[in-house]
Formats: C-alpha cells, structure tokens, sequence
C-alpha cells in the first residue's frame, strides 16, 4: 500500500476506497491502540469510500483546516486541538492509500469488506470511523472472516443456508 500527504494531489476523480493512517513527523505510522491484537502498527485511523476521492480529500483537508469538512478530517482537527495528541506526538499528520473503483457501488463493497476486515482482526472501528456498512450482511461477514482466518465454519456466524 502507497502512502502520500493528505496535501498531495491523488489524481483520482472518480470512485475509490481510502485509508487515512496517522503518522509522525518522519512520516513513519503511529500505532494506533485495539481492543485485540494489540496496537495497529498501521496506524489506520479511518477506512472510507467516494463518488470522487479526489473531492474527499480535498473535503477532509477542510475539515482539519477550518472543522468544515467530512467527519474525519473534522474529528482529527478536534483531535489535534483539545487532546494532548501534538504533544504525545509533535508534527504527527494524516496520510491517505486510494484504490479507484470501476464504479460507486465496487467502491462501497470494498469499504464494507475492509471495515469489516478491520474489526475482525482489531475488534473496533478505525477510531474515526463512524459507522459501520451494511452492518449485518452476514455473507460478507463470512466471507472476510474466511479470507483473514480460514473456512467459514470456524466463523461465529454462520451464513443461513438457501
């Protein structure tokens, strides 16, 4: 996965799935503390999808410049102001990863999958991340865990037979 300054240009206009990582001032993840496996040494603080990555990008960098943007960038500013996140870590910032998507709806399966991926592996939600998608679509539950950890059967829920 390629990281690039969230003030670099992606190049991307249409859909896409993105990470947001937090970093030092080397540029370097930050871990981020989970529930399970212990700290994240990716760093990844929000897991998200856009008709347009490009336009996000450029909506998140307003909301940590003026707290009038999308959610995370907007939280992260908060973040940056009433928590001793500067001083635990001086110079830390956000990086963005893109995946274009062929289409809108590719780009939505592939945050719901990735979320999802998340929680299997951390137990929680990227701490920016507000929701979760298609929270109880079971296949894809199923199909995540079987990709991360081995056959469905292991899963704790089971995909109802047609």
């Amino acid at each position: 996965m390629e990281w690039f300054e969230l003030q670099h240009e992606s190049g991307c206009e249409g859909p896409a799935v993105y990470r947001l990582r937090l970093a030092d001032a080397n540029g370097q993840p930050i871990p981020i503390p989970t529930l399970l496996g212990g700290p994240d040494p990716s760093g990844i603080i929000d897991i998200g999808e856009a008709g347009s990555f490009e336009r996000r990008r450029l909506q998140i960098i307003s909301g940590v410049e003026r707290c009038y943007g999308h959610s995370a960038g907007n939280m992260y500013r908060y973040l940056c102001q009433f928590t001793r996140l500067q001083e635990v870590h001086p110079g830390c910032r956000l990086q963005y990863s893109v995946r274009a998507a062929p289409s809108k709806g590719q780009a939505e399966d592939w945050e719901a999958e990735a979320i999802k991926e998340y929680i299997i592996r951390r137990g929680q939600l990227p701490i920016l991340n507000r929701e979760l998608p298609r929270a109880y679509d079971d296949v894809v539950w199923n199909a995540v865990w079987e990709r991360v950890f081995g056959p469905v059967t292991d899963a704790p829920v089971a995909a109802e037979q047609a």
